[in-house]
């Protein structure tokens, strides 16, 4: 394993604090559990795309639970992990980074359109750009991705 990134959210649901490492060699995330004071459960670990860059949270799918989302570097992917809101998580399902190429970096969330749906922008390495994703509609049939724009920027982003 190579932890990459970690970011922090309540992902079962308790009101305490949970960590969810990015692990790029291993291509997954491992989930620590918070127990409140400080300590963790041992991590369980839920596959990724092909060797991720640190992940964001949000809620993707409305149903008020945490998901996950990793740009995957070599596939020029990224992928959405649905929480279960236990702090377990379905298997990825995996979108076009937006910018045409691979590389994907780093990605954040928000509602860039004001659409009350979450969005994606998605730094790519290769094409020096920034992908605004209308994320993904995920549902458990039926993923799909609203479409996207690209911004141009001024050198390659590293991290």
């Amino acid at each position: 394993m190579t932890p990459i990134g970690v970011i922090a959210g309540d992902f079962n649901g308790d009101n305490k604090v949970d960590l969810v490492v990015t692990n790029y060699n291993s291509s997954n995330v491992s989930v620590f559990l918070g127990n409140g004071d400080g300590s963790f459960h041992p991590a369980v670990n839920y596959p990724t795309g092909t060797n991720p860059y640190p992940a964001a949270a949000g809620d993707f799918n409305g149903d008020s639970k945490l998901d996950l989302v990793t740009p995957d570097n070599v596939s020029g992917l990224v992928s959405v992990l649905i929480g279960n809101g236990d702090g377990s998580f379905k298997a990825p399902v995996s979108y076009a980074d937006g910018a045409g190429t691979s590389s994907p970096m780093s990605v954040a969330t928000g509602d860039f359109d004001k659409d009350g749906n979450l969005d994606l922008a998605v730094i790519n390495a290769v094409s020096a750009a920034i992908a605004m994703s209308a994320c993904c509609s995920v549902t458990a049939m039926a993923p799909s991705r609203r479409g996207s724009t690209t911004l141009p920027v001024s050198s390659t982003p590293i991290l």
